[in-house]
Parts: structure tokens; sequence; C-alpha cells
């Protein structure tokens, strides 16, 4: 029953099989038959069950397709991708005529040479008007004089209790 570690990582069957499906209900691919099939002509399968399903509710089937150019037998995602592709294609096409028939005018130089040097004189400006704003307010503070109380304990030593010997 169980594959060897070293099989299992060579085994392309089972590692189709480990992988993760993305819904619930889903089916896994197990092998492809690469020649080509007449009416009437006999498959043989010799299955053996190695797994139960009927805890979770599952079933098995073997269930013969044939894959089309885009994948398996619901061909709406590859219709959809091909068909988002053209459009994609055709939106392209679009702007590349309307390009060559009429560009797009490039800027004149010159014009954004005096809008960069406008920019520089604004920034100019509104850093002096920050540089005046703190002078004025460095200005306004109070810078009176000393009280007569705080002049005479500034100005005399200050008796010391400590007798120093």
């Amino acid at each position: 029953g169980v594959i060897p570690e070293e099989e299992g990582q060579k085994n392309e069957h089972f590692m189709v099989w480990m992988r993760t499906a993305a819904l619930g209900v889903f089916m896994k691919k197990y092998a492809r038959i690469d020649q080509d099939l007449n009416k009437g002509d006999s498959i043989v399968f010799r299955v053996t069950a190695r797994f139960v399903t009927s805890p979770f509710e599952g079933g098995k089937a073997i269930i013969l397709t044939k894959d089309s150019w885009i994948g398996g037998r619901n061909t709406f995602m590859g219709v959809a991708m091909v068909s988002m592709g053209c459009v994609v294609l055709l939106t392209v096409a679009i702007m590349c005529v309307k390009e060559c028939v009429s560009p797009r005018k490039l800027g004149n130089v010159e014009i954004l040479e005096v809008k960069a040097i406008e920019a520089k004189e604004v920034e100019v400006q509104d850093a002096s008007k920050r540089d005046k704003n703190r002078m004025s307010t460095v200005g306004n503070i109070n810078l009176r004089s000393p009280s007569k109380q705080q002049q005479s304990t500034l100005g005399s030593p200050q008796k010391s209790s400590h007798n120093i010997a």
C-alpha cells in the first residue's frame, strides 16, 4: 500500500493526487493515452482500492475524456483568456495608430525652466517669512531688569551658617 518516499517524489500519478484541489468537487487527471483510439477499441483498467472515501462521503470514478487545444472539457477559461488577449491587443493597436496619426505635443522646455525658477523664488520667500516670524517672536521676549530684591540677592554673597575651622 504505501508508496516509498523516493518513489513518491518521482511518481507523477502520486504527485498529481497529492496536489491540493481548489474546490470541494474536483477531478484529478491520472494518466494520458498518447495513441489514437478508434471506435470499438477496448481499454482495460486494473483498479486497486487503497483509499476509503466513505467517511467523508467522497467517491471515485474513471472518466475518459478528450482534451482540446485549450485544455480539458470546459473551454470557458481558455476562451475567456484568448478573448481578453484579443481585446488588449486591439486596444494597443488603436493607441499606436492614434499616436502615429496625431502625436502628443511635447512640453516646452523654456516654460518648464521658468516654472522651476518661479517655484524656487516662492520657496525662498516662504523661508524668509518664516525667518522673520522667528525673529519677531524672539524680539517679543520681555527682558526687564531684575527687581531690587533680586539685585540684593544677586549682588551679595550668601551667608552661611557653617563655621569653617
